[in-house]
């Protein structure tokens, strides 16, 4: 399989891909908390004193993300998904919704 990545032409075997493939699922597997889902997608636990509320920040992409009620994540950033009212974001309900959004960044 040939692919392009930055002008680039790449020529894959198909046990590349096999193992490209393998490792997407793992990854998939392994994002199975609002939790893991960030951890897994760069995010990094920021120390706060909320029993209610735990807060997490890519610092590459520049997100910010609330996990509430351990029910729901409120996630905010450039190119994600916003709401048209004050203060802008997003909530996810699930972590498929979730998982889907950053998977379209990444």
């Amino acid at each position: 399989m040939n692919i392009k990545v930055d002008g680039v032409s790449i020529t894959l075997t198909k046990e590349q891909i096999a193992k490209i493939e393998r490792v997407k699922k793992e990854r998939l597997a392994e994002m199975n908390s609002f939790k893991n889902t960030l951890l897994k997608s760069g995010f990094k636990k920021l120390s706060i004193k909320d029993k209610y509320v735990e807060c997490y920040q890519n610092d590459e992409k520049g997100w910010y993300a609330e996990i509430i009620d351990g029910n729901r994540v409120w996630m905010v950033g450039a190119f994600l998904q916003q709401s048209y009212g004050f203060p802008g974001g997003w909530t996810y309900d699930t972590v498929e919704e979730l998982r889907t959004e950053l998977i379209r960044h990444m």
